[in-house]
């Protein structure tokens, strides 16, 4: 299988997701005009929970093994909390970090799966106090789902909807506001990547995990 980078918004389509839908289609051509030799630059496919997308995204992931895919996952998310939600939405919905491993799981995701599962949302790897991220417990969750094979990560700082140049970005609140394009060594430090980070579970909780969902 080639490379494959797959968007999904774990939400009915709402105002953030056209956002970042439009702005990271448009950086990804804008790149692979720059660099027309990379074979590494695959478009991005966006799926929600909207019932048709479901029905793609479903016949998509189905029997995934590979891994050369990476998916993200996008909501926004506050340090310590195990759930995603939509930005300014004032219906509130939201969905948990074992409900999303629940859902992976029903869409056929393969449990042999080995690419990336990236939560790509604001402090998805922030834990607040003795809470841990959402992250950590969504990492949690597909471990005692038998996910094994697969890295997955959050962010540990604010991450932008859109690119700067050609970039996604992290940083603290208020910084990427001021990032522009032309500055160059400003945006390769606050690249989205450097403040992501893969989860290591402690095997005992995934043991504890799996035996609540045993009952």
């Amino acid at each position: 299988m080639a490379d494959e980078r797959i968007v999904i918004y774990p939400f009915e389509q709402y105002k953030d997701f056209q956002e970042l839908r439009y702005g990271w289609g448009l950086a990804r051509l804008q790149k692979q005009k720059k660099y027309p030799e990379r074979k590494d630059l695959p478009d991005y496919e966006f799926y929600t929970f909207d019932k048709s997308s479901v029905k793609k995204l479903k016949a998509k992931i189905s029997g995934w093994v590979s891994s050369d895919v990476v998916i993200y996952i996008v909501g926004h998310c506050n340090a310590g909390s195990r759930f995603l939600s939509r930005r300014d939405d004032p219906s509130g919905q939201t969905i948990a970090a074992n409900a999303l491993a629940d859902e992976l799981l029903n869409l056929g995701l393969s449990t042999d799966f080995a690419g990336k599962i990236k939560v790509y949302a604001c402090n998805s790897a922030v834990p607040d106090g003795k809470k841990f991220s959402f992250a950590f417990w969504f990492a949690a969750e597909m471990r005692a789902l038998k996910y094994l094979n697969c890295e997955i990560s959050g962010y540990a700082n604010v991450v932008s909807n859109s690119y700067v140049g050609e970039h996604k970005v992290s940083a603290d609140e208020g910084v990427i506001d001021k990032l522009s394009e032309g500055d160059v060594e400003a945006v390769n430090k606050y690249r989205a990547k450097n403040s992501r980070e893969s989860m290591n579970i402690p095997p005992r909780l995934v043991e504890l995990i799996e035996a609540r969902r045993n009952k």
